[in-house]
């Protein structure tokens, strides 16, 4: 444990993924739109949205653990910014 703060390296490369989904997100209704006919547009594009949502629900889990490990001896950290 580093005292609840996390490595520079970890930092960092939290910033490239959250950055690069946010990217990727973007991007791929854009290839769906110019890859598919007219008449699949809507469904391959809800399909993708799904993945959307689906990260909309296990990102917040995945990042409650993260806050966890890095803020386990800092509870009065964890109480005041759930206020």
């Amino acid at each position: 444990m580093s005292g609840g703060k996390p490595p520079l390296f970890f930092a960092v490369l939290l910033m490239f993924v959250i950055g690069y989904g946010n990217g990727a997100s973007a991007l791929t209704f854009a290839v769906v739109r110019h890859s598919f006919d007219v008449r699949e547009v809507g469904s391959v594009s809800g399909f993708a949205n799904t993945g959307g949502f689906l990260s909309a629900v296990l990102l917040p889990s995945l990042f409650g653990k993260c806050w966890t490990i890095f803020m386990l001896k800092r509870v009065w950290s964890v109480i005041i910014t759930a206020f």
